[in-house]
C-alpha cells in the first residue's frame, strides 16, 4: 500500500481542489465522491485513474453501474437472482447496462495485465 500513497494523496489534492471550485455553491457530494472514487479504483485496479475529479465529468461506466444496479438493490442479500437473471433475460434495457458495467471492468482488467 505504500507504493499507492503518493498516487491516492495527489488524487486527494484533486479531490480538495474540485470541491474547492465550488465556491459557496452547494456541492453535490455524490457526484463527487463518485468521480473519486472511480479516479482511486483507476489507480490502483489499473494503473491509471480516470481523471473525472479533475474534468467534472461522469464516466459512462459510473451510469451503466446506478442503472444496473437499481435492479439488484431491492433484491438485498439475494443479490444471486439478479445475477441469475442478467444471465436468463434477453439483451435488453437495464440488463445491458449491466453487462456494459462487467465488459468494461473485464477491458481495463486485460488491458492492465498486458502492461504488467
Amino acid at each position: 500500500m505504500n507504493d499507492y500513497y503518493p498516487r491516492i494523496l495527489s488524487l486527494v489534492r484533486e479531490l480538495s481542489r474540485c470541491i474547492g471550485t465550488f465556491g459557496s455553491d452547494p456541492v453535490d457530494i455524490d457526484q463527487v465522491m463518485s468521480w473519486y472514487s472511480w479516479d482511486v479504483m483507476g489507480e490502483v485496479l489499473f494503473g491509471e485513474d480516470f481523471n473525472l475529479t479533475k474534468s467534472r465529468v461522469t464516466h459512462p461506466g459510473i451510469k451503466h453501474r446506478d442503472r444496473a444496479l437499481a435492479l439488484a438493490g431491492p433484491l438485498g442479500d439475494a443479490i444471486w437472482i439478479a445475477l441469475l437473471g442478467f444471465q436468463l433475460l434477453p439483451p435488453v434495457g437495464r440488463v445491458n447496462d449491466w453487462r456494459r458495467m462487467i465488459q468494461f471492468c473485464e477491458d481495463h482488467m486485460v488491458s492492465r495485465l498486458k502492461v504488467c
